[in-house]
């Protein structure tokens, strides 16, 4: 099996958009976790800290029992971890 990290990473920022689109239309990228930040004044790098943490718990399951939710994957599990940390620093340094 083939895999090249730069077309990992590539196919992950294209999700970032897409994802942040669907959550955010036109508006600030992460706009959502900025107003989870407003309204709960637990900043969003944390928040997305939570999000990290809930990922970890579905590569465990996909280690111990192999996949159990419809339409998700061990790699799509990857990419949405490697999403979040890319995120978390985003949201960190701004």
């Amino acid at each position: 099996m083939d895999f090249n990290l730069d077309n990992f990473f590539k196919t992950c920022t294209d999700i970032v958009d897409v994802k942040n689109k669907g959550y955010v239309g036109d508006k600030a990228f992460c706009f959502n976790l900025v107003i989870t930040e407003l309204l709960t004044g637990i900043p969003a790098w944390k928040v997305v800290t939570l999000r990290l943490l809930d990922k970890m718990c579905r590569n465990v399951s996909f280690m111990t029992t192999g996949s159990k939710v419809p339409d998700d994957s061990f790699e799509d599990c990857g990419k949405d971890t490697a999403n979040f940390a890319g995120i978390q620093q985003w949201l960190y340094k701004n």
